[in-house]
């Protein structure tokens, strides 16, 4: 297609129409005689992707591009007008206006955003553009139309509207206080019905008035945090703050935990701050009162930061990203990226300006920005495209030297800055709910369909993405309270506006709780209820804590009434404020005439500088009271006790309370004390012998069995007194148990793992003692006898455990065959009790026979055959550094707690490797097992 012109006219969807014969009869004739400038017109146009027209001439033939067409910028459906005369096309009133005006030389104006019906009839909205075209300069021949969509914007904005109009409903109806500040005022924005009730007199309308008004009387410093927020952004949570005179209270100190944020714009700039009030005092009542309870507070807000980075060093190794950089535009692990060259986590930067700008602001100190800069980034979902106004900022240390590079980006797109408009409202409306642990709802009264927010399936015991129906979350409240209360409740809230009901419900488990539910009702134009938007809370726990607070303390007095120990309590500055009966029934005091702080009255004159000192050092530093002093008894004899107390802290580690025992000890001490007395005599008798050893060497070891014989029966008088501590806890824990409250039960499991680990110690001492006093009978034995006897008397436990043997064909050799029973067990239960807890145990056994020149060992007799037993094993190991301490008497590489046991074992291994005349040594490597290597020889010097 051609043209008089010498611009050609380019090929288009409209060549048809410029084919037709009648552009003859008009004032523009042939299309090979239009004039350049038109043709220039509509190259420009029919080229262009953006929707874009052409009015022309005095008939003002009205010419428009494919995507104008698209648009669907005309009323007409069949809207099929090009090259027609203006006042043909059905174009919108203001478009024409303001072409006319164009065409008259007056100066257009960008029309307001015009609204137009597509072929679906949903609503689009555009502004124009009119710019004259001169064929010279005082000649307009036509007039270009320029036609820009703006329906994602405005479709935004309304939607942030309604979330906004929605947060402020919320917000004032929400059961926790919640009070909005702007930052360039001071003044007071939002103050719902819940914060006023911190103040110390009823007020109305404190909308715009100084923050300062609505401040509470409280033991925490509200308006400097408040300012310091407002100036800086820094946040801040006071948790059980004492708000004091408050009018609703005037005469109580009530509790609150207090939350602070700062609110930001799109350009993070501080425009507000939100102050959220939750009252705690039933919370902080219950602790006060029962050490048991612990509520745990948490942070409720987690603000979503733009996204940011830290690179180190001139390789720009990420050693920071915050979640919003990781996972909304890098969209990787933090594994993946952390302390990694930030090129070798995107190679794809090499090809892309970035490292060589990093490069430029670390090595000069100088910032960079730049605004609407393309990015490409491979993320886990593939390469995406990204938009940004970035800074890079260097990082200076105390030396003033660059150690890196920060950089901060944000996504300029108008779709982005609509979303993060509605996130940002939407997080403010979370603050409100989350600090209460509120679920949110929203039911529609004409369809009955219901929104909620994952609290309110959680509170229901399902997953938090499971979605309810609101028949289904009405079949969770009892069917009784459902009539007598939820279904009244629901209808008077529709017709007063505000509903609130509080229900017995069940969760999907069948567990009972209490809800409480609170709602807004919102109304049509008509009048007419539309929709109720509410919360939802779990208050089991507040409707059951007073109950639960009478029935423990019951049962912790009647507990200590029943115990033979005497069981006292102090407050936190270690004054004693009870005794139980056995205190009372031990001295002869009566209880309505004994005040307990007397209590140095039954305690030996002699032992009250001791006693005092050690009480005092515990409750000043906190840690356990253990004192071993006399008692008087109701007759005047003073008998031995031992008294230990252990403070009750809340969950800030604060000692709210100490509760102690004091058992008779005075046999015990009685005993200590003759054992004492003879091994001194012993002792003495000893000395003596040696001075004479050339002469007395039979002497010597017939003593020295003599005292050996004398510990292992005294062992065994020790195991008495622990086996009647035992029987007395299990019979009290069988009969009493559901009387028991928690701490009584846990102070019985203590006694009875204390006095476990006691009989333990005491059987592994005889266990020892017998290995140095067994008369060494040595039998020539198959130690795959000895194995299989092993593995019969541990069945329960390798079974447990699911514990691997694997033992390849043994050597036979002379042993005493119960002490290596004894060893095999010992070193099979050591495996068991040091595996590791992510893979089953593992043990190996081998056996090899050889010279002692083969093994290389020094200890070894060159000449002399050994047998050479192997105990390896896949557990958590040891340092190697202890491969000889582990093998002492007592010694032990991890506390009682982590692993039980009396730092025994192993010291019996040794002993009866000794009592063979062999040699062991272990080695090992942290989390890579351990291996016990026994050198035992063929045959015994006699």
């Amino acid at each position: 297609m051609t043209s008089n012109s010498k611009i050609p006219l380019v090929s288009s969807d409209f060549n048809s129409k410029f084919n037709a014969p009648f552009w003859e009869h008009t004032e523009l004739g042939k299309v090979s005689l239009w004039p350049e400038h038109l043709i220039f017109g509509l190259n420009l146009i029919l080229k262009s992707s953006q929707p874009m027209a052409i009015c022309w001439g005095n008939t003002k033939h009205f010419f428009y591009n494919k995507a104008f067409l698209a648009a669907n910028l005309s009323p007409d459906t069949n809207f099929d007008t090009f090259g027609l005369p203006l006042d043909k096309a059905p174009l919108h009133p203001e478009i024409k206006t303001q072409i006319l005006l164009c065409f008259n030389g007056e100066q257009p104006e960008t029309t307001a955003d015009l609204t137009f019906n597509n072929v679906k009839q949903k609503p689009s909205y555009w502004s124009f553009a009119f710019s004259p075209l001169c064929s010279n300069p005082e000649t307009i021949s036509g007039v270009l139309i320029q036609a820009l969509n703006k329906t994602p914007v405005i479709k935004a904005k309304a939607k942030s509207e309604h979330l906004l109009k929605r947060l402020n409903n919320t917000i004032r109806q929400a059961p926790t206080g919640v009070l909005i500040i702007s930052a360039k005022t001071q003044n007071i924005e939002i103050i719902n019905r819940k914060f006023k009730q911190l103040l110390p007199a009823k007020v109305t309308d404190l909308i715009d008035q100084p923050f300062t008004k609505a401040l509470p009387h409280c033991n925490f410093d509200l308006k400097s945090e408040i300012v310091k927020l407002l100036q800086t952004g820094t946040g801040f949570q006071a948790n059980e703050i004492q708000v004091k005179n408050t009018f609703d209270w005037p005469n109580e100190i009530r509790y609150f935990n207090i939350l602070g944020e700062a609110i930001y714009n799109e350009e993070q700039e501080i425009t507000g701050a939100i102050i959220a009030s939750t009252e705690v005092t039933e919370t902080i009542i219950a602790k006060q009162k029962v050490s048991k309870s612990e509520y745990r507070f948490k942070s409720l807000i987690d603000n979503s930061p733009i996204p940011i980075a830290l690179f180190s060093g001139p390789d720009h190794v990420i050693t920071m990203a915050n979640k919003t950089m990781i996972h909304d535009i890098w969209r990787k692990t933090e594994k993946d990226i952390i302390n990694k060259p930030l090129v070798d986590v995107f190679p794809e930067l090499k090809a892309q300006k970035y490292p060589e700008l990093l490069d430029k602001v670390y090595k000069t100190g100088i910032p960079h920005k730049e605004k609407e800069s393309k990015a490409l980034i491979e993320g886990n979902d593939g390469t995406k495209a990204f938009y940004f106004d970035f800074e890079y900022s260097p990082i200076f240390e105390s030396d003033n030297k660059i150690s890196g590079v920060m950089t901060t980006s944000i996504n300029v797109t108008e779709n982005v800055i609509s979303r993060k408009k509605i996130e940002k409202t939407e997080a403010r409306l979370r603050i409100a709910t989350e600090a209460a642990k509120l679920a949110t709802w929203e039911l529609d009264l004409k369809s009955s369909k219901i929104s909620h927010s994952k609290r309110l399936a959680v509170i229901f015991g399902y997953p938090e993405d499971k979605k309810l129906t609101h028949e289904a979350i009405r079949k969770h409240v009892n069917r009784k309270d459902l009539k007598d209360i939820l279904l009244p409740a629901f209808e008077k809230g529709l017709k007063t506006g505000s509903y609130f009901s509080e229900v017995k419900a069940y969760k999907d488990n069948g567990e009972q709780l209490w809800i409480r539910k609170q709602g807004k009702v919102l109304y049509a134009e008509d009048g007419q209820p539309e929709k109720i938007i509410g919360t939802l809370r779990d208050v089991t726990s507040e409707r059951n804590n007073q109950q639960r607070l009478i029935e423990n303390e019951q049962k912790f007095r009647l507990l200590a009434d029943s115990m033979p120990q005497k069981v006292w309590i102090t407050d936190k500055e270690g004054n004693v404020n009870y005794f139980n009966k056995t205190v009372y029934d031990f001295t002869g005091f009566k209880l309505d005439k004994f005040n307990p702080e007397n209590w140095l009255d039954f305690v030996h004159p002699d032992d009250h500088k001791e006693n005092i000192r050690l009480w005092e050092h515990a409750v000043n530093t906190g840690e356990d009271y253990l004192c071993e002093h006399r008692f008087r008894r109701f007759d005047g004899q003073y008998r031995w006790q031992l008294s230990r107390a252990i403070a009750q802290r809340d969950e800030k580690g604060n000692i709210q309370r100490w509760v102690g025992t004091s058992t008779d000890i005075q046999d015990q001490k009685m005993f200590l004390k003759e054992l004492e007395r003879q091994v001194t005599e012993r002792t003495k008798l000893l000395a003596e012998t040696n001075s004479k050893l050339e002469n007395s060497i039979e002497e010597l070891q017939r003593m020295n069995e003599e005292l050996q014989s004398f510990a292992y029966i005294s062992s065994h008088d020790l195991q008495e007194p622990l086996r009647k501590i035992q029987i007395f806890a299990s019979r009290i824990q069988d009969v009493e148990k559901d009387n028991l409250s928690e701490t009584g039960k846990d102070y019985f499991n203590r006694m009875q793992k204390s006095a476990s680990r006691m009989q333990a110690l005491i059987k592994d001492l005889l266990a020892y003692s017998r290995t140095n006093t067994s008369v060494r009978a040595y039998e020539e034995t198959d130690l795959n006898d000895i194995i299989n006897e092993v593995k019969a008397d541990l069945k329960e436990l390798l079974q447990d455990k699911q514990v691997t043997l694997e033992v390849d064909s043994l050597c036979s050799v002379e042993i005493i065959p119960f002490q290596f029973i004894q060893l095999f067990s010992n070193l099979i239960s050591n495996a068991i009790k040091f595996s590791r807890t992510d893979i089953p145990p593992v043990i190996k056994i081998e056996s090899i026979i050889d010279k002692g020149a083969k093994f290389n060992i020094e200890e070894l007799n060159t000449e002399e055959d050994y047998c050479h037993i192997k105990v390896s094993d896949n557990g958590i190991g040891f340092n190697p550094k202890y491969s000889e301490q582990i093998f002492e008497v007592f010694e032990r590489l991890h506390t009682r707690t982590t692993y039980e046991g009396t730092g025994i074992g192993l010291a019996i291994v040794k002993k009866i490797v000794e009592n063979h005349e062999g040699y062991i040594f272990a080695s090992s490597k942290e989390q890579q097992g351990a291996t016990f290597n026994i050198y035992i020889p063929i045959n015994k010097s006699m």
